[in-house]
This record gives structure tokens, sequence and C-alpha cells, in this order.
């Protein structure tokens, strides 16, 4: 595929030098680094032997910290890295609007920060979505992000950014009154987690129905120094859901994007753009996964017209069937997961893993005795996973197969693992965040477990057990890591525990023997 396939080998090229990034702006705020082997001074991590880490920058204040990470090279051929800012409280008209004004996402690199994607930005909605003035969403919300949830940058150069918390923030003052069907199959009530209907009017469901169709988009935005021009824009063919996973790849002349719908018992999708659109994210059709208990799966189209996706079911074209993704896998029957988030994609070898959440985490959907684990949302039984990653090989290793296999694994300091799916719970450790790297190695966060704090870990898929590259100390937290386009370094965020809690990024750096 020309077109991705060329920007790709120079994302991804061997002479790209990816030394550290450093914000001037955030170099004061840095810890010098002790020896390799032990712990930084300030008690952050400790890193192992063989890998020196050093201080990028820390989350400005009143952000949220950092929650998400991603690293690509720009068009100077020095890395920029993506900085996703988390929630944070919201309790006045004054404070809301900060956060809505704050940015969602900053880019460091070259020296310096600055640029990003803030919530409150005007970013207009395309595709379907676009097509069809119907279905757009109405009212004077923002039409930015709420949040930031999972980030990818892909083979053609853009970044991909996840809006989070998809039904967080609306709710309604007015009594009596009740969520649709497809607001509550969205978690959308009279009164949500961060309810900001009291404290600004644009976000009561109950005098406007659709004001929530403007979220739970991807966003892709070009890239600080790179060759892609204009705004960022809400590609809806890639679907409506909370999107906890990003994972772009390339198939010939297509682009591939896979995410997952980040809540116990829903889907993992991957979207498949239409051969000679080169990497275009509005011309295409998006898929959900349905996993057969031999280790065969299906990759289903989500398409107007076919199936039970048609007027006579209730579906007027293919704008409501994005609209609606959630009922639209309903419909189709695809298979219930255990929470699946962050996921990561080998864009040569056809490979997914996706993390998953505990089947224990089914918020009472798990029967009493250890039963069948049940969808939240719908009932639906959960596909029994012992493991706490799924990982996907696709038919003859091409991104837009139609089928693949798939198997239950655990991720830990001995590799990954396949286990057996009669187990109903698991004891692995949570994986909280996991990328390839450009030679194929996997970089991954496991999460503390009450008896090893947070791990970022680095290993081959194939074959021989995963290293440990630095662990968290005192509490500490790993929230998110990165893999450069060269190999070698990665980038791990880390927030501090107690009441002077703090977020940075990390430089963890491979040291080269002569």
């Amino acid at each position: 595929m020309p077109g991705i396939s060329r920007r790709h080998a120079v994302a991804a090229g061997g002479g790209v030098v990816a030394a550290v990034i450093s914000a001037s702006s955030a170099a004061a705020l840095g810890r010098p680094v002790g020896r390799t082997g032990t712990a930084v001074q300030d008690g952050l991590v400790s890193p192992s032997a063989g890998y020196s880490v050093q201080s990028t920058g820390s989350a400005p204040a009143g952000s949220g910290g950092w929650e998400s990470l991603a690293c690509s090279s720009s068009a100077k051929a020095a890395p920029v890295l993506a900085v996703g800012h988390g929630p944070m409280p919201v309790g006045s008209t004054a404070e809301l609007a900060a956060y809505l004004s704050g940015p969602a996402v900053t880019f460091l690199g070259d020296g310096s920060a600055g640029g990003g994607i803030t919530r409150a930005a005007k970013i207009p909605l395309a595709g379907p979505l676009l097509e069809d003035r119907s279905a757009r969403p109405s009212g004077a919300v923002p039409a930015g992000l709420l949040g930031s949830g999972a980030l990818a940058f892909t083979p053609w150069g853009t970044l991909l950014c996840a809006g989070d918390g998809l039904g967080t923030g609306f709710g309604t003052t007015q009594g009596g009154w009740r969520p649709g069907e497809a607001q509550w199959r969205y978690g959308i009530g009279a009164k949500g987690a961060d309810d900001w209907s009291r404290l600004d009017r644009r976000f009561d469901v109950a005098r406007n129905t659709r004001v929530a169709d403007g979220f739970g988009w991807v966003v892709e935005s070009p890239v600080p120094g790179g060759t892609p021009a204009g705004g960022p824009v809400k590609r809806t063919a890639l679907g409506r859901m909370r999107h906890s996973g990003l994972a772009p790849a390339a198939s010939r002349d297509r682009a591939v994007v896979y995410t997952g719908d980040g809540e116990h018992g829903e889907y993992l999708y991957k979207f498949v753009g239409r051969e000679g659109t080169d990497g275009s994210l509005d011309d295409g059709v998006l898929h959900v996964a349905r996993f057969h208990p031999d280790g065969r799966g299906q990759w289903l189209p989500l398409v107007h017209g076919q199936g039970p996706l048609t007027r006579q079911h209730g579906w007027r074209n293919q704008a409501d069937v994005l609209l609606r993704t959630r009922l639209a896998a309903d419909g189709v029957g695809a298979t219930a997961l255990p929470t699946p988030g962050r996921i990561a994609a080998d864009s040569t070898g056809g490979e997914v893993i996706c993390a998953l959440g505990r089947l224990s985490e089914a918020g009472g959907c798990e029967a009493a005795g250890g039963g069948t684990a049940r969808s939240r949302a719908t009932g639906v039984p959960v596909l029994p996973l012992a493991g706490n990653v799924l990982r996907l090989r696709e038919e003859g290793r091409d991104p837009a197969a139609t089928e693949f296999r798939w198997s239950d694994e655990e991720l830990s300091g001995q590799g990954l693992r396949t286990l057996s799916a009669e187990a109903r719970t698991r004891a692995s450790r949570t994986v909280r965040d996991l990328q390839f790297g450009a030679g194929g190695e996997l970089w991954a966060v496991l999460a503390d477990n009450g008896t090893s704090g947070d791990e970022l870990l680095v290993l081959d898929t194939a074959e021989g057990p995963a290293r440990s590259v630095v662990k968290a100390e005192r509490g500490a937290r790993f929230t998110a890591t990165a893999a450069t386009a060269v190999g070698g370094q990665g980038f791990v965020a880390v927030r501090t525990a107690g009441a002077e809690e703090r977020s940075m990024v990390l430089s963890v750096q491979e040291r080269r023997t002569a």
C-alpha cells in the first residue's frame, strides 16, 4: 500500500534517533536518577539493571494527571510523545469551564511542550454522521472532548484520541424523566457520576435528548511537525462507545483500527477501510468480534441492511447503526468480554493482544457460588476467560481478515502462557497498558497485586520470559506506557500517592553495550 506503507517506513526506520524527550519548561521538575539498578532519588521507581530512567516532565496543576501515552517520530526525525490528561473533580461553574477549556492531549517533543487538543475545541463530525443531517446531535454543548482515553499514532502520520467518560457528565434536574433504550444502553441517566447538568444546562438530557450523541467518538488529529494538514475530526465510522483501547494497523491500501469498549460485558471491534482509501477512516466497515469455543473467531460487519440491521428491525441507516453501536453489536450476536481494555497490534504480523478486566468485576452479575458471569448491561454470559489478556492471530496474518484464531492467556514476568478457559476466576495481575515496539517486542504495565508493586515489562511474544524494566516504589502507580519508533526505549507515566500527588512521565532507556 504505497501511502500507508511508505509513511510507516519513515516512522519506524532504524535511522531515526530517539534520544531522550525533554520538555524545557518541565526539565526543572525532573528528578536526578541514581545508579542503574538503584531507586530514583525521590523514591518513585527502581530501574532494573541495564536500564536508565530520566524524567521528561510533570503534569500541569489541576490536570488530573497523565493517564495515557503514545509515541511516534515526527517529520523532523525526532520522537513526539502524546500525553493524555486524566479526569478531575468539577464542583463549580468556573471549574467546569476551566475543565472544558483545558487540554485533553499535550504533545512533548523537540525540547518544547505545547499544542494539543482541548476538550472545548469545536471538533466536527466526519463519516456517515456528516452525511446524515438528521443523525447529527443538536445543542450548544462543546463539541470537543470530555476527557482523554486511549491514544495511538497511526502509520499514516496522525494521532487517534479516544474521548473518555461517555455518560458520566450528563443528567437532569427534571423529575420523572426516564432514559430511552439507547440512552440507557450507554449509561446515560438522570444523574451521571459527574452530573454537570446542575452547573450548566447544556448537559441536561431532558432538555436535549440528543446532547450526548456528540461524544463517544474517536478523534483523529494532525501531529505537530507532521505532514497531514487540518484540524482534529471525529471519525464516526469507528463507532460510538467508550473506546478503552486503540491500535492502528495497515493492510495493503487500507487502514485498520482495533478498538474495545471498556465496560464489563462489552465487545471488541475492528474498523477496516475500503480498498484504495489510503489511510481514510471515513470510508470503511466497522466489525465486532464473535468468539467460538474451539478457538476460532469471526469479525461480524456492522452494516445497515445486512443481517438484523434493517429498517424492518428499526435501523434507519448507517449513521443510526454507528450512533447505537452497542445495540447493533448486541443484535448481530457479538461475544461479551470482561472489560476489554488497552490493545496492542503488531502491524506486520497480524497479532493483537487485548488487556482484560477480571470476571469478578461483574458488578453483581456474577452468580453466587462461582456461577456464570454476565454482562452488566445485557445480562448475556461473558466469555469465561482465566487470563488477563486475549490474544488474536488474524487469518493469513492480514489485519483486514474476517476470521482469526484466539487464545486465553496470562501475561506475567514469565512471559505469555495459554490458560484453560474452564477457570471461573483468576489471580493474574491486571494489565493496565500495553504496546508493541518497533522490533515486535511488547511493552506492558502490570498493576500491583498486593504483593508486588506496579511494574513495566518488555517481552518477546513468541518466546522467552519477560524482562523487568522498572518497578514502582512507595505506592506509586504506573498509568500508561509507550514505545519509541526504535528499539530499546520506552516511556511510562507514574503517579505518586498521598497528599502531594503528582503525575510524571519517565523515559526508560536500555543501555547499549559496546
